[in-house]
């Protein structure tokens, strides 16, 4: 191997996809238990390796150099062999403070408090110390000094900026609330270093209390920027990290549309076909695995089957990435649906005027105008609450599209140094 990533699990990593975009190379990603990743230092077989979790300290005593960030921070990322002898850095130093600088995050005199023990935790910390926070705390489940414990944590009312950086929340780890995020009165910032999901949990009810956030993939995109500088003796400009994280973050988004039945969900999802996005549509996936029509399913079945079914759906797509989803009109119904859908995409309302949707037989819930402005009133409220950006859909579709491409670059538009 010359180039990859190491670690325990990387089977949902980015990695790959990232440094083969920015230089011509093969990349790997190997999932090593310790043994086997003790061997590969041992005996060198590579030329620069990337490090993840459980291994960012465990490679520390068999490495020949140490950048001094890695010495202050105990941790490393990255690992360069040259003339049989083997360089640890740390990009992820540098990747989190790009992270900083890009949302203009202000550390200075704040009161911090850093979830996690492990190598990134460490490297943060010296991060927060360095740029003069005021006090930083380490968040430990298992309560040893110089930890303190998720219940002392709710205690620091103060607390202005709460970093994720345990696995807690990844994909295929456990996704436990541990922290209320209401005990605080002055939390202005919330960062998660995880990437995969896009937005966890932690994201999302940050996200809910309007506190301001920042999520893991800006920061995996620049450490691979500085580490490939320290892999080819090449260089990044700040433009040239902020696009390749914003082309990748709108390679993986999903775009997932809401709405009223006949609002024009499917033929808004076909006509946005120039985004090479795979379409879904949850009401086909419902039908071809149950194989029969909506309306079948409703009757012989009844709505509450119809609608546990569609939740099944939504939890098969919304873990992957590059989809256009269309929901049924009730997807609002369950809010489990909403949030399993925000994880790794952003919500569109498409809203037409109800005397322009067009009524069919195809439609259980909604048969005539009657029915259909009852649902229209019952749901409304719902539409309006999950939706992150709204499309009036009572104008030609060429608008509607067009407008879909504006809010969606919009929002890769954040606020930067």
């Amino acid at each position: 191997m010359n180039y990859g990533l190491i670690g325990k699990n990387v089977a949902h990593s980015f990695s790959k996809m990232i440094h083969e975009h920015l230089s011509n190379i093969t990349y790997e990603c190997l999932s090593l238990n310790e043994a086997s990743f003790i061997h590969l230092l041992e005996t060198k077989n590579f030329s620069g390796i990337n490090v993840t979790m459980p291994y960012k300290e465990i490679a520390l005593p068999y490495l020949d150099e140490l950048s001094p960030i890695v010495q202050k921070t105990g941790s490393l990322n990255t690992i360069i062999h040259k003339n049989n002898r083997l360089y640890g850095y740390n990009t992820d130093y540098h990747g989190f403070m790009f992270l900083l600088n890009y949302y203009q995050i202000n550390v200075k005199d704040k009161i911090v408090a850093i979830l996690g023990t492990g190598g990134t935790a460490k490297t943060i910390k010296t991060i927060m110390e360095t740029l003069k926070c005021k006090k930083v705390y380490l968040v430990s489940r298992d309560k040893k000094k110089p930890y303190i414990s998720y219940e002392k944590l709710h205690s620091l009312k103060n607390l202005d900026i709460l970093i994720n950086a345990t696995p807690n929340g990844m994909i295929d780890h456990e996704d436990l609330f541990l922290v209320d995020l209401d005990a605080f009165i002055n939390l202005t910032w919330v960062i998660d270093v995880i990437y995969n999901p896009l937005r966890t949990s932690l994201i999302l009810e940050a996200q809910k209390r309007k506190i301001q956030t920042a999520t893991g993939l800006l920061m995996l995109v620049a450490q691979a920027c500085y580490a490939q500088a320290l892999f080819f003796d090449k260089k990044f400009t700040t433009q040239e990290i902020i696009e390749t994280y914003q082309k990748l973050y709108f390679s993986l988004i999903n775009i997932v549309l809401i709405g009223m039945p006949g609002s024009g969900k499917t033929t808004i999802a076909n006509a946005l076909n120039h985004f090479n996005k795979i379409n879904i549509s949850t009401d086909d996936e419902i039908e071809k695995l149950e194989n029969m029509t909506i309306n079948d399913i409703f009757k012989n079945y009844g709505e509450a089957y119809f609608r546990k079914k569609e939740t099944e759906i939504i939890k098969k797509y919304s873990v992957l990435f590059n989809q256009i989803i269309a929901t049924g009109g009730g997807v609002v119904l369950d809010a489990q649906n909403i949030a399993l859908l925000k994880h790794n995409g952003i919500i569109i309302l498409i809203q037409r005027g109800i005397d322009k949707i067009t009524l069919n037989n195809q439609r259980p819930l909604a048969k005539n105008y009657e029915e259909l402005k009852k649902l229209y009133e019952t749901r409304i409220n719902l539409y309006n609450q999950y939706s992150e950006l709204v499309i009036d859909n009572n104008l030609s579709i060429k608008k509607a599209i067009q407008r879909i491409e504006e809010l969606i670059y919009e929002s890769l538009s954040i606020k930067r140094t």
